[in-house]
């Protein structure tokens, strides 16, 4: 019919393309559709998850609050003694300061002793029944057609005097702010069965031309295992709804919460999108037509088969193009399949590198997981002979008499307490590093606590001939909250170093105390006129196992254990540990801590557990 070739797929192609505009239009109409419909459900499925958060996070804050009021000594001494106007003021002041609706005091005969707010009619009787039954004593009430979210605590004075009750009104602005946590917008009502059997919106708004289906799919929607959005058909139009049944309290009518968007709000964004999709095809069946005159050759073939190739290639598929021709399209051709080619190996090569790096980290965390560990567990198992070897050198010191052999003990004493020092130092840097060391926090004297420590060391200060002078500030010395031992461990090692490396001069241990943020902030500090160190190993002197240089070690002992402990205890306890080399000679090593005073943290627990 028709001679000429770009004629032929001039028609082929526009025909081809119409019919392939019309299935994609279907097609793209119909994920639409699918894709409105099933976002709704999800929006709605998640609106319900917010919902139930909404509503847990409410009930805890609504109960942590009626907890600390029923546990307040004055309430409950008011309660007990029947002082109505006290328990009152003070259902009040708690109401007004959280923003709710009804505050009130059921007795144990289940007859409402005290209230805040409006009349509550037979609604002490439902909790009080409730509560007796057995059941968890938080969930809905129907006052008035109106429901409310409630949630009670006991008040023992010591027995059971009653429970205090917090109920927040489920009215339109609670669905309001329900609605603007969703991404679509939806209706939020919450409906009370009445005794007829039918269903009432207690929030909300429902046509009363839709209330015997509303009541219908309500009904059948409780009687499923699973809580899902389902197809309503009302005279509106179709929609989506969402079934979601309320915990009543006592003898309270059932309540429901229900969601609801109709498919038409769904899909009205999406008319734009068919409209210029049409547009767009009937303009490209012209230009169809037009391009088929000028690709008709062997030009198409080719390039389509790259466009797959580089589609496959995206998508990590195997992507190879084969061209018959020897033109440019041919050459680009194979300057693809190269590419693909060197791609593969790229990423095969990377997945065999990412798979063998994490087979080694993971045997290193667990080698040095495992390492310390069994350090950690191993301070039983260690002390226990160490400490027998220790005991059985005291009791011989005291059998023998003979200069020589008082001697031999007396090198085996010291040498078993030397070992139990190192002993400590790697067991308590396992701890560290194992996250087993626990800091306590008690009141104790700071200022006591730094005299304790510089006086353990006047004895090996005097014997090396140095000096060993305590700067505290004059006047009381404040007690405060912390873990004396662990303070006093990270003065041991402090001033232990000082007096160990150092020959000559003096040792000079110093409190001061600033204010931070209205905290008190003490510093520290322990200076020497020792060896020193050079200012470029600072942080080496903080690792494990690390002194200044190698002659340290060799020289004066010790495992270079005790400043990286020292410095771990410290940022436990919320502080920091550093050290510098002085200019005139020897070193000084700061540490800082902010520790609340105990009278100021005993005021501030107290005001907690009075709040009401």
């Amino acid at each position: 019919m028709f001679r000429r070739l770009s004629t032929k797929l001039a028609v082929l192609y526009a025909g081809l393309f119409g019919a392939i505009l019309l299935v994609v239009s279907l097609a793209v109409y119909s994920a639409i559709a699918h894709n409105a419909e099933r976002m709704v459900r999800d929006e709605l499925q998640a609106s319900g998850t917010v919902f139930d958060r909404t509503w847990a996070l409410r009930s805890q804050e609504l109960q942590d609050s009626a907890g600390l009021l029923s546990r307040d000594f004055g309430f409950r001494a008011a309660v007990a003694t029947g002082d109505a106007a006290t328990a009152r003021s003070a259902l009040q002041n708690l109401r007004a300061r959280l923003g709710i609706d009804l505050a009130f005091i059921v007795g144990v005969d289940g007859n409402v002793t005290t209230a805040d707010g409006r009349s509550i009619g037979g609604v002490g009787g439902q909790i009080y029944r409730a509560l007796d039954e057995g059941e968890d004593a938080s969930g809905v009430f129907v006052l008035d057609d109106q429901p409310y979210q409630a949630v009670s605590a006991p008040i023992l004075s010591p027995t059971l005097a009653g429970w205090v009750v917090f109920a927040q009104r489920l009215d339109a602005q609670e669905m309001k702010s329900l609605e603007q946590l969703s991404a679509i917008p939806l209706d939020a009502m919450v409906l009370s069965r009445r005794p007829a059997g039918d269903w009432v919106a207690a929030t909300g708004h429902v046509d009363p031309k839709e209330g015997g289906l509303v009541s219908r799919f309500i009904a059948s929607g409780l009687t499923l295992k699973t809580r899902a959005p389902r197809d309503i058909s009302i005279p509106s139009g179709a929609a989506i709804a969402l079934v979601k049944p309320l915990h009543s309290l006592g003898e309270s009518p059932p309540t429901v919460l229900m969601l609801r968007y109709p498919l038409a709000k769904a899909m009205a964004p999406f008319r734009p999108l068919v409209q210029t999709l049409l547009i767009t095809g009937a303009l490209g069946v012209v230009l169809v037509v037009i391009g088929s005159f000028l690709l008709a050759g062997s030009v198409t073939r080719p390039i389509t088969a790259l466009e797959e190739a580089a589609r496959r290639l995206k998508v990590g598929e195997d992507a190879t193009v084969t061209v018959k021709s020897r033109d440019e399209i041919a050459a680009l051709a194979d300057s693809f399949n190269s590419m693909a080619a060197e791609i593969r190996d790229r990423e095969a090569k990377m997945l065999r590198d990412a798979e063998t790096l994490a087979v080694a980290l993971d045997r290193a965390e667990t080698a040095n997981r495992t390492t310390n560990e069994f350090l950690a567990n191993m301070s039983h198992e260690l002390r226990t002979p160490l400490n027998g070897v220790i005991g059985l050198a005291q009791v011989l010191a005291g059998l023998v008499k003979e200069p020589t052999q008082a001697r031999l003990i007396g090198t085996v004493t010291d040498s078993a307490r030397q070992l139990e020092i190192l002993l400590s130092d790697i067991l308590d840097a396992a701890k560290l590093s194992a996250g087993q060391t626990e800091v306590v926090a008690q009141p104790f004297s700071i200022g006591a606590a730094v005299r304790a420590a510089g006086a353990a060391f006047e004895g090996p200060a005097a014997k090396k001939r140095l000096s060993l002078a305590v700067d505290i500030p004059d006047g009381p010395d404040p007690v405060v909250m912390g873990d004396p031992q662990r303070l006093r461990q990270i003065l041991d090692n402090l001033l232990s170093n000082a007096v160990k490396f150092t020959a000559s001069g003096g040792v000079r241990l110093a409190l001061s105390q600033t204010d931070a943020g209205g905290q008190p902030r003490f510093r520290i500090t322990v200076a020497d006129t020792g060896v020193g160190f050079d200012p470029a190993m600072t942080e080496r002197l903080f690792e494990r196992f690390k002194q200044a240089d190698g002659s340290a070690t060799r020289q004066y002992g010790g495992t270079g254990l005790g400043l990286s402990i020292s410095r771990g205890l410290a940022e436990l306890m919320g502080g920091t540990l550093d050290g510098a080399p002085r200019p005139e000679g020897g070193s000084i090593f700061t540490l800082e801590l902010q520790l609340p005073l105990a009278a100021q943290a005993a005021a501030e627990a107290a005001a907690i557990r009075g709040v009401a």
